[in-house]
């Protein structure tokens, strides 16, 4: 799986923990981590979430799709998974 990150070109992920509603107060800044460190965390055996946030043109565009990825292009699309999304492991949203 990491490598197909590779593929797709991501230079750094942003990682987000816990993107629950409350748990990034105004201002906050998420943790970049790199896909050295996603594939640290996979190898451990932690919880990895992706959310694919590429715009319309990237993810239309690109012939490489990260399996499992949850699409979230706009705040609506974010809206409407976010209480779905687990309240354990990590969630990394990512774009080109």
């Amino acid at each position: 799986m990491v490598k197909s990150l590779s593929r797709v070109g991501l230079f750094s992920l942003l990682i987000v923990s816990l993107l629950l509603p409350g748990s990034l107060l105004a201002g906050d800044t998420p943790e970049r981590i790199t896909v050295d460190q996603v594939k640290a965390l996979l190898d451990k055996g932690e919880k990895v979430v992706f959310l694919d946030s590429r715009n319309s043109y990237a993810w239309d565009s690109s012939p490489i799709m990260l399996p499992g990825a949850i699409r979230v292009h706009d705040n609506a699309s974010l809206a409407a998974v976010v209480d779905t999304l687990p309240r354990e492991g990590k969630i990394v949203s990512y774009c080109t």
